[in-house]
């Protein structure tokens, strides 16, 4: 029998860059989160109404201290259709500083309502490094991938904007980028929402950190699997991961690829089998 190893943020290289929680609005209760992210986890506490477009001082949810480097965001409007649910919005360095937090088992999520308290967004991404970029070959890179991903999906709408490749939909579960902030990195990003972030939420506020990195990376490999082509330098790094995580033998191989990694082309099959071998 196969034994699939755990995945992991640290061993698979993944950061978290975007971090948001759905919470109910109540004046109080918002007050009351302000000032313990700001005095206990030393966070500056802003206020931004989407709806406006305006990152305004609130009295009462602004708190700044000129010599803290972390910022959290209270958002407003962000649901159209429920004005009593907001955001507590991380984003980039932010985010990847709370989940450290959270990590280290120093966050008391008691002063939260579990019943109003989901998971809202979760951005991860992989960066591949020292690799220098040809855009040709990229660019050929992300047509094939946005062949594959609308072949899969007939009615989805893949688009290719300079040097970025969009894959699914920003209104979905899952929705993922590829990009290159440089010319020698390239990075894979999914934006994760919905039905997914509500199932790990529990993993999430119950410290089950485990369970939670290893679900959220196998939902990114997997979407990558589905949406991307494999043939090229690009994608070296996930090839990797699979030949070290996943050790298949003989003919559990077909079935393996099949149902693990939801291979449907029969020229990725061979692709991987080779790469396996």
């Amino acid at each position: 029998m196969n034994q699939a190893t755990l995945y992991d943020f640290e061993s698979e290289k993944i950061k978290i860059d975007y971090l948001t929680f759905n919470i109910k609005k109540t004046e109080n209760n918002l007050q009351k989160i302000a000032q313990i992210f700001n005095r206990v986890y030393k966070f500056n506490c802003y206020y931004y109404d989407q709806k406006t477009g305006i990152k305004s001082k609130n009295p009462y949810l602004i708190l700044i201290n000129p010599s803290y480097t972390l910022e959290m965001v209270f958002v407003f409007h962000s649901n159209p259709g429920n004005r009593n649910t907001i955001l507590i919005q991380f984003s980039g360095h932010n985010a990847s500083q709370f989940y450290a937090i959270l990590k280290s088992q120093k966050f008391n999520w008691q002063f939260f309502n579990f019943n109003d308290l989901t998971l809202g967004r979760l951005d991860i991404n992989y960066i591949m490094l020292n690799q220098r970029i040809d855009e040709s070959n990229l660019l050929s890179f992300f047509k094939r991938s946005a062949d594959k991903f609308k072949s899969r999906y007939p009615n989805s709408n893949p688009q290719i904007i300079g040097t970025t490749l969009g894959l699914g939909t920003r209104t979905g579960d899952f929705f993922l980028r590829v990009y290159t902030p440089d010319n020698i990195s390239l990075k894979f990003e999914l934006e994760i929402k919905k039905y997914k972030a509500k199932q790990v939420t529990p993993f999430l506020i119950n410290n089950y950190f485990a369970e939670f990195e290893n679900s959220i990376v196998d939902s990114f490999l997997r979407y990558l699997k589905i949406a991307l082509v494999f043939d090229t330098p690009y994608t070296d790094w996930f090839l990797r991961t699979i030949r070290r995580t996943y050790k298949p033998a003989g003919s559990l191989i077909s079935s393996y690829m099949d149902e693990k990694l939801l291979t449907t082309s029969h020229q990725d099959k061979l692709f991987f089998y080779r790469t396996i071998q």
